[in-house]
């Protein structure tokens, strides 16, 4: 209530010093055209003027200072939470398989037949924290959006194998309909991945993929997670920036794959805090 009021005095007093501050500066003005046309003016500095421009500048002195100490009163502060609600939608960066990976993998899709028997065959493919973080979310998950990588001089990136994981995703959970997008294509349609070690083309990504949801899907920014898990250690950073706007949440999948997500808010912090 307090810091209410202040503000409200705060505002009329910088309309009153503002009129106070033109009243002054126009009869400046007046003085200077008597003055040019050959009048004399009596006082060229009253006191009412002088009061007038000094009390608007200390206003302006005030406002900064007060804009200076604002900037130092929030604080970020990140809630970890161990049995996180269920997302609607998921921001996945998918990692690249080796090639021989690819290969066993693809070999053996049309066999697997559900979750159980993918952790179990091929449990230890660096796929496994994606299809993980979908699991914890599935029975309320409607869209996932992949952000791919492109492919590298000796290695195919994830957005030409982009194909083989969505057909994993349908065996792993054949009971769920998710809408699997992807975060780039171009005019095309054909998805050529980024390259992830390029953070300001990743950031730029993740936050497009987060405001389409937001916009065009609409979808709450509470039910949309962004998954650090994967991708490369830029796409953490990456993901983790992205998700610092208030109302943003991260998720991550941890070694013994537990999912975890953290919450970002900011705190108003007191005078004697640091």
């Amino acid at each position: 209530m307090g810091s209410r009021l202040e503000s409200m005095l705060m505002v009329l007093a910088v309309l009153v010093g503002l009129g106070w501050f033109t009243d002054s500066l126009f009869e400046w003005l007046t003085d200077i055209g008597t003055w040019l046309e050959g009048g004399t003016v009596e006082h060229w500095i009253p006191l009412h003027r002088v009061l007038a421009v000094g009390f608007f500048a200390a206003l302006l002195i005030r406002l900064r200072a007060l804009a200076e100490a604002t900037r130092e009163r929030f604080r970020p502060r990140i809630e970890t939470m161990v049995a996180p609600p269920r997302a609607r939608a998921l921001i996945l960066y998918l990692s690249a398989l080796y090639e021989e990976q690819f290969d066993e993998l693809a070999g053996a899709i049309d066999s697997l037949d559900g979750l159980d028997a993918f952790r179990a065959r091929h449990g230890g493919l660096n796929w496994r924290m994606p299809i993980e973080a979908i699991a914890h979310h599935r029975a309320h998950l409607s869209r996932i959006v992949l952000v791919c990588s492109g492919d590298e001089p000796r290695r195919p990136g994830s957005a030409s194998q982009r194909l083989l994981f969505e057909q994993l995703v349908k065996r792993c959970f054949p009971d769920c309909e998710f809408t699997i997008e992807v975060a780039e294509d171009d005019h095309r349609g054909a998805d050529r991945g980024i390259d992830f070690n390029d953070i300001d083309a990743v950031v730029r990504l993740t936050d497009t993929a987060f405001e389409r949801l937001v916009e065009k899907a609409r979808i709450a920014p509470a039910d949309i997670l962004i998954d650090i898990t994967g991708g490369s250690k830029l796409c953490s950073v990456a993901g983790s920036v992205v998700a610092l706007a208030e109302g943003r949440r991260m998720q991550y999948v941890t070694g013994q794959y537990q999912v975890r997500v953290q919450d970002v808010s900011y705190v108003l912090l007191d005078d004697g805090d640091h």
